[in-house]
């Protein structure tokens, strides 16, 4: 099965965390990690998450896009 870019998600945390899952017991997220949206522990816990990257690697300094909420949409740039 071959997931486009709208199925996958990052995950919004500072360093690490460890969840606790009733499924499987916890879950250890890194921050950016990439997950599938479709996930049953993205899915209930969609405040961990974001559809857009929350970390960036850059030569200049960029910094990563704020955090959009799964099931939010992106903030389009604003031109000025």
């Amino acid at each position: 099965m071959t997931m486009n870019a709208n199925e996958y998600v990052y995950a919004n945390v500072e360093g690490t965390a460890t969840v606790l899952y009733a499924p499987t017991g916890a879950v250890e997220l890194f921050a950016g990690e990439v997950w599938p949206a479709d996930d049953p522990f993205v899915q209930a816990r969609k405040d961990l998450f974001s559809t857009t990257p929350t970390v960036l690697k850059s030569t200049t300094g960029k910094a990563a896009p704020a955090a959009t909420p799964v099931g939010a949409r992106a903030r389009k740039p604003r031109r000025g």
